[in-house]
C-alpha cells in the first residue's frame, strides 16, 4: 500500500463500537457511477439527507476508495471539516478502536432505497460495499435525529437500570421489538413490554427506568 494512503488509514477517525449506531446495510451496486441499493433499519430517515456523513468499518478491500487521485489535500480537509472532527483520533494507549471509512451522502432515493455517495463514483466501488453495515456516531445521532416526547434512543436506554419499589430488577441489555411492541430486555427469560402499564418513566439523569408490576413478568 502507498504511504500516502498508509498515512491517510492513519488519520481515518477512530471510534469504540459502542459509539457507533446502525443506520443500515449495503446491497447490490446499482448502475455504473457507483450507486448502492441499501437496507435502512434507522427509526430516523430523516438522518439520510444529502452532504451527512456516515462511516463503515476500515478493511483493507477498500483502500480502491482512498484511490490517489482522491487523496489530496482539498479533499481531506473537506471530509474533516464535513464530520467537524467529532471523531477520535486513534490513539495506541486506547483500547478497542476502530478505524471508519467516512462517506458523504450525495443523493438517497427513498422509494428504490439507492444511496450515493461522493466518494464513491464507480461500481467496483460500490460492489465493495456490499453487505457492509454503515454507520452514525451517537452525537451525529443525537443532532440529526428528533424525538417527539417521552421518545428516547434505544442506546440511551440500553444500560440502564430497571427500578421497582426501590428494588432493582436488572439492567436493560437489548430492546426486542414483537408484535409492534418495544421489549425492554433484561435476560432471556424476563422482558418488560415498553407500555404505560409497566414502565412509569424514564430518569436518563438517573440512568433509571421505573416500572410497576414488571416483577410479575420474570419467567422462571
Amino acid at each position: 500500500m502507498p504511504l500516502n494512503h498508509a498515512k491517510y488509514i492513519e488519520s481515518l477517525p477512530h471510534f469504540t463500537p459502542s459509539n457507533m449506531v446502525v443506520v443500515g446495510k449495503f446491497g447490490r451496486s446499482v448502475g455504473l457511477k457507483g450507486g448502492i441499493r441499501a437496507t435502512i433499519l434507522t427509526d430516523f430517515p430523516e438522518i439520510l439527507a444529502s452532504d451527512n456523513v456516515f462511516y463503515i468499518e476500515y478493511v483493507d478491500k477498500l483502500s480502491t476508495i482512498l484511490s490517489i487521485n482522491k487523496l489530496d489535500s482539498n479533499n481531506t480537509s473537506k471530509t474533516q471539516n464535513k464530520t467537524s472532527l467529532i471523531a477520535t483520533k486513534h490513539n495506541p494507549t486506547q483500547e478497542n478502536t476502530r478505524a471508519y471509512l467516512p462517506l458523504i451522502l450525495k443523493t438517497f432515493h427513498s422509494t428504490k432505497k439507492i444511496m450515493e455517495f461522493k466518494e464513491v463514483i464507480r461500481r467496483e466501488e460500490a460492489e465493495l460495499l456490499c453487505n457492509m453495515l454503515f454507520y452514525s456516531t451517537l452525537d451525529d445521532t443525537r443532532e440529526l435525529c428528533t424525538l417527539e416526547k417521552d421518545e428516547f434512543f434505544y442506546f440511551d436506554i440500553i444500560g440502564m437500570c430497571v427500578v421497582e419499589d426501590g428494588i432493582n430488577l436488572g439492567i436493560v441489555k437489548d430492546i426486542q421489538e414483537i408484535a409492534n411492541t418495544h421489549y425492554l430486555v433484561l435476560d432471556k427469560h424476563f422482558l418488560i413490554p415498553y407500555i404505560d402499564r409497566y414502565v412509569l418513566s424514564v430518569d436518563l439523569e438517573n440512568r433509571q427506568i421505573i416500572t410497576k408490576d414488571a416483577r410479575f413478568l420474570r419467567m422462571a
